[in-house]
């Protein structure tokens, strides 16, 4: 079991505090999936990395909105 990813820091409107959230992409048995910190499937599984990244991207782009 092997991770790729990073954390973001984004700060809550109502409370003001910092909250991070960790997404990253996990491999196993040659499959890439996208998880949450949490352990959340966000996609997958993808035959390979750039695919997973594409979709990472896709999360953060749309979590921001």
């Amino acid at each position: 079991l092997s991770q790729i990813g990073f954390c973001v820091y984004t700060k809550k409107a109502v409370q003001g505090s910092i909250q991070d959230s960790c997404i990253m992409i996990v491999k196993k048995k040659n499959k890439f999936f996208v998880k949450s910190k949490k352990g959340k499937n966000l996609g997958g599984p993808y035959a390979n990395k750039k695919m997973a990244l594409k979709r990472l991207r896709q999360v953060e782009y749309f979590k921001s909105k």
